[in-house]
């Protein structure tokens, strides 16, 4: 394949058709808190935004299986085409979760007295990140990425229902930052765009009026 020179910028035909996918899973195990029926939700959240931009044609959402043997930009190009997107918006996730269990109590008062049980300490933090990406000359147009980290202390007997909400609710604050981020990238990368239009429509006009 030929390689694509470094300084080469990307020409976007605007309105975009934007692809929007999940990265596959490395471990091909979903993690904890981040099902399919969650990823679809994230999805869909930042598929909105997308929508509301004057510039975008459409969202196209690529399954991720077809991202499962790509390797490399050369391997993106190919779904670029299948699709007929002219970026791809691309998303991943990590999420690493830490406990504690030595020496930690939690104490418990009812109407029949106090009851102590052994604890767990949960640290959960999560990143999602987002790169939108054209792979035909190699660049990153725009990215984005949310961040969340939260620690609680839970009841040995209930850690494992605890750990699981810990982890939903770490994904869903972490992807609201990251949308936040991403709005106002997109809010950026539209008025430099409307710019754009401006210095190309400039000179035909005065070329007009000789």
């Amino acid at each position: 394949t030929d390689s694509v020179p470094a300084d080469t910028l990307p020409t976007l035909p605007v309105p975009l058709r934007v692809g929007l996918a999940f990265l596959p899973e490395r471990s091909g195990a979903p993690i904890a808190g981040l099902e399919a029926a969650r990823r679809e939700e994230i999805l869909q959240r930042i598929a909105g935004h997308f929508r509301s931009r004057s510039f975008i044609a459409e969202i196209v959402q690529v399954p991720d299986y077809y991202l499962g043997g790509v390797r490399g930009f050369d391997g993106l190009a190919g779904v670029q085409r299948l699709h007929h997107v002219a970026v791809m918006a691309l998303l991943s996730y990590d999420q690493v979760s830490y406990q504690d269990d030595r020496g930690l109590a939690i104490g418990y008062l009812t109407i029949l007295g106090a009851y102590v049980l052994k604890g767990t300490r949960q640290d959960v933090t999560t990143l999602i990140d987002m790169a939108i990406v054209d792979p035909a000359t190699r660049s990153i147009v725009l990215r984005a990425g949310g961040t969340d980290t939260r620690r609680h202390n839970t009841a040995y007997v209930g850690s494992e229902v605890a750990a699981r909400r810990s982890a939903a609710d770490s994904f869903d604050a972490a992807a609201g930052q990251l949308i936040a981020r991403f709005d106002v990238a997109l809010t950026n990368l539209e008025a430099d765009i409307r710019a754009g239009w401006r210095e190309l429509s400039e000179p035909r006009q005065a070329e007009g009026a000789e």
